[in-house]
């Protein structure tokens, strides 16, 4: 009898063995596996140039604003007439709203189609014109063109320190 309680024992001290081994296994991974990563916001970037509706020259410090959803952000036009703005977005959203605001232009509003990716988009934008001498400015409605929505901007224009685009000109 003292054969089987031997063997008995030492197949338990197996088996213990085993399952010791097997939870040390499990908790070593479970305390050392990396943490998925927290769920990214899809984003998406819009940017482009805003441009004098007459004369085609950039129009500097104009106040974009981009709103997509229940998103908004703003941003001011640099020297060149360059914007570029980077705001939180559906996956789904396929259209967004952009206004302009610049000292002696016309507001300009509009709706615009969203592509996968980049937006890049040139606007022109109405210049207010001068009063005649003695006379208020006048209130000018014209017709608002739409923005150029491209997929990719044009060859003529190169990424600057990953802000936006700028015209390549050649001296």
């Amino acid at each position: 009898m003292a054969d089987d309680d031997s063997k008995s024992w030492a197949l338990l001290k197996g088996i213990g063995g085993v399952a010791g081994t097997v939870i040390a296994a499990v908790i070593i991974y479970f305390i050392t596996r990396p943490t998925p990563p927290p769920p990214t916001t899809p984003t998406v970037s819009f940017e482009g140039l805003v441009s004098n509706e007459t004369t085609h020259d950039p129009v500097a410090n104009a106040s974009v604003t981009v709103t997509i959803g229940p998103n908004s952000v703003q941003q001011n036009t640099d020297m060149e007439g360059r914007y570029s703005v980077v705001l939180n977005g559906s996956s789904t959203a396929n259209m967004g709203a952009i206004a302009i605001q610049a000292a002696g232009y016309d507001p300009y509003s509009n709706t615009v189609a969203l592509t996968t990716g980049e937006n890049f988009t040139e606007i022109p934008i109405d210049p207010i014109p001068p009063a005649a001498p003695g006379q208020p400015a006048a209130i000018v409605t014209t017709h608002k063109p739409k923005p150029i929505i491209l997929k990719a901007p044009p060859a003529t224009y190169t990424r600057k320190k990953d802000v936006a685009y700028q015209a390549n000109l050649k001296k």
